[in-house]
């Protein structure tokens, strides 16, 4: 129980820093590397994680496609499924762009299969 209560308050503390550099009030990230921890943590598949998609390192938005289907992953075995939804977007569109390989769709479509999503086109 106490393992279970400090581990909620570190998510509270990791998402309120999150907010603090989303909001310019200070200067840091969270590496892609570092997701898998964080949305481990108890709390964070409920919390607001949009947060932790605007502070990436990489941009989540530069993230190769590889790295994104990676998250996707991640995201959806720790239950951050807006999370997993809103990196499910960024590949989605990704690979909807003209000129994606057949490969590249065909792994993104099964990541998102995989991950229970749905998402709008």
């Amino acid at each position: 129980q106490r393992m279970e209560t400090e581990a909620a308050a570190l998510s509270k503390i990791v998402l309120a820093r999150g907010k603090a550099v989303d909001s310019g009030q200070l200067a840091d990230v969270v590496k892609l590397s570092d997701l898998k921890p964080i949305l481990s943590l108890p709390g964070m598949s409920t919390s607001d994680t949009d947060v932790l998609a605007r502070i990436t390192s990489p941009p989540l938005s530069e993230a190769s496609l590889e790295q994104l289907l990676s998250v996707i992953s991640l995201a959806s075995a720790a239950n951050a499924t807006a999370f997993a939804r809103e990196v499910g977007q960024l590949a989605f569109h990704k690979v909807s762009r003209f000129g994606s390989s057949a490969k590249d769709v065909t792994n993104t479509v099964v990541a998102l299969a995989n991950g229970g999503l749905l998402l709008d086109s």
